[in-house]
């Protein structure tokens, strides 16, 4: 999968929790959760550069971009502040493992890749 930076210049480029799934209907899963002080560097790193720690296997987690089929993510303007921001990926993160890696259905916004 061949993703361009020009495919991700309609992402925010402010503080925001994000979710990347893998599958499609109901077979789409979370693989990942994570938050970005800028969400579109942050995208940008994993899915076109690919040096993120969770991309190159230097984590506890891996991540294979290739599998990725969207991406949510959620903002609030308390995001700015890093406590608000690790809290809300805690949620986050909770509520993909309550549903069973199932789709989190927060207001928020996507792309599809």
């Amino acid at each position: 999968m061949f993703i361009s930076s020009s495919f991700l210049s309609n992402v925010p480029k402010y503080p925001a929790v994000y979710a990347m799934y893998g599958g499609t209907g109901r077979s789409q899963y979370v693989a990942y959760v994570g938050i970005a002080k800028n969400l579109r560097q942050r995208l940008e790193q994993h899915l076109i550069r690919r040096d993120s720690s969770v991309t190159t296997g230097t984590s506890a987690s891996t991540l294979n971009p290739d599998y990725v089929t969207e991406i949510r993510w959620w903002t609030h303007s308390r995001f700015s502040d890093r406590a608000a921001l690790e809290a809300a990926e805690i949620i986050a993160f909770n509520l993909a493992q309550l549903l069973g890696g199932r789709s989190i259905s927060w207001t928020s916004h996507r792309i599809f890749i």
